[in-house]
C-alpha cells in the first residue's frame, strides 16, 4: 500500500521543479530500478530484440536484458581527458544498423558519474526519435 501523501509529494515535486502537472494515475510505484526495467522490457520487447546500453554501466542492466531473452548492444563511452564522452558516431551506427527496440540511459551515469549535458541529451533524443528507439531513462542517482 502506498499512502496518498506519497503521490501528493511526487505531484508537488514535479510541479515545483518542472512546472509540470503529473496525474496521480500516471505514477506507478515500483520495488526498484531492476524490477522496473524488467517490466518495461517485457512490455515493449519480444524475445531476441536488441537493447542498447552505454558501457561501462551498472552490471545488472546486462543481466536484466539477458534474463528477459533480449540481446545487449553496447555503445562504449570514451574516456578522454579524464572524463567520459559519448561516441555519437558509434551510437548512431548502433541505432541505424542494429535497430534496438530500447535504449537504456543511465543519467547520472552509473558507475562513471557523468551527468549528461542538455545538448547531449537532446542529441540522444533526436537520434532515438529518428530511428524509432524508445528511451528508458534511469535517473535514480
Amino acid at each position: 500500500m502506498v499512502p496518498n501523501e506519497y503521490f501528493e509529494a511526487e505531484i508537488s515535486w514535479w510541479r515545483k521543479r518542472f512546472n509540470y502537472e503529473i496525474k496521480k494515475e500516471h505514477i506507478i510505484p515500483t520495488a526498484g530500478v531492476i524490477p522496473s526495467l524488467s517490466a518495461i522490457i517485457q512490455t515493449f520487447c519480444q524475445k531476441d530484440d536488441k537493447i542498447l546500453i552505454q558501457s561501462p554501466v551498472y552490471h545488472y542492466f546486462n543481466i536484466v536484458i539477458q534474463n528477459n531473452y533480449c540481446k545487449v548492444i553496447t555503445n562504449n563511452l570514451i574516456y578522454k581527458d579524464e572524463k567520459y564522452e559519448i561516441d555519437f558516431v558509434d551510437f548512431e551506427e548502433k541505432l541505424k544498423n542494429d535497430r534496438p527496440k530500447l535504449f537504456i540511459l543511465s543519467n547520472p551515469h552509473n558507475p562513471v558519474g557523468k551527468v549528461f549535458s542538455k545538448d547531449e541529451l537532446q542529441k540522444i533524443g533526436e537520434l532515438c526519435l529518428k530511428y524509432d528507439v524508445l528511451v528508458i531513462s534511469d535517473e535514480i542517482h
